[in-house]
């Protein structure tokens, strides 16, 4: 029935958000678990980008991933899984913010020991006010047209606690309208 289904998401929801939360208690509590090794970043983040590109092309998008010349790889000491789900939460906010026909930029650098990714998209920025709190918990800010209620406002926070983990950072660098840039800086391997 109708309403079975809507218990049924509602407990789907529920569900996913109190992961999250556990998720996020864990990262802030410095449990390091389990999958530490060295690897390219520069790889995942092609990949992250192909697992995006049905979504964006759905969206009428354009995502392109610029590395600095001379980059071959970006070695970095982390947990995969745990950086593709940072990568994944920048990319998906940045398609959901974007208008048709824009791109989504990666680019990617390496110097003096440190990676620095950044998620460029030209959506409509995020205004003064609000800029300190989007790294705060369950705060939200829904595109134009969106419906409301269908994102948690953990997306952000779980990123940042996530390249804290990996002894990093993530910042919001840019929010003007037709310009938002959030960067990743992670330590090299």
């Amino acid at each position: 029935s109708p309403l079975l289904q809507r218990l049924d998401a509602i407990a789907a929801a529920m569900t996913e958000l109190l992961n999250d939360l556990l998720f996020l208690a864990r990262q802030e509590q410095g449990r390091p678990g389990g999958g530490w090794r060295r690897f390219d970043l520069l790889e995942l983040l092609e990949d992250q980008l192909a697992a995006c590109m049905p979504l964006a092309r759905q969206a009428q998008l354009e995502l392109a991933l610029h590395p600095d010349s001379g980059v071959q790889d970006l070695p970095v000491w982390g947990q995969p899984e745990q950086l593709q789900r940072l990568f994944a939460n920048l990319l998906l906010n940045a398609i959901r913010f974007s208008p048709p026909g824009s791109v989504v930029q990666l680019t990617a650098r390496q110097q003096a020991g440190r990676l620095t990714i950044s998620v460029a998209d030209q959506g409509p920025g995020i205004a003064a006010p609000h800029r300190q709190a989007v790294f705060e918990r369950f705060w939200t800010l829904e595109p134009a047209g969106a419906g409301s209620g269908s994102h948690s406002g953990l997306g952000l926070p779980i990123a940042r606690a996530i390249a804290r983990r990996h002894g990093g950072e993530l910042s919001l660098v840019a929010a003007e309208p037709g310009q938002c840039v959030f960067q990743v800086e992670l330590p090299a391997a």
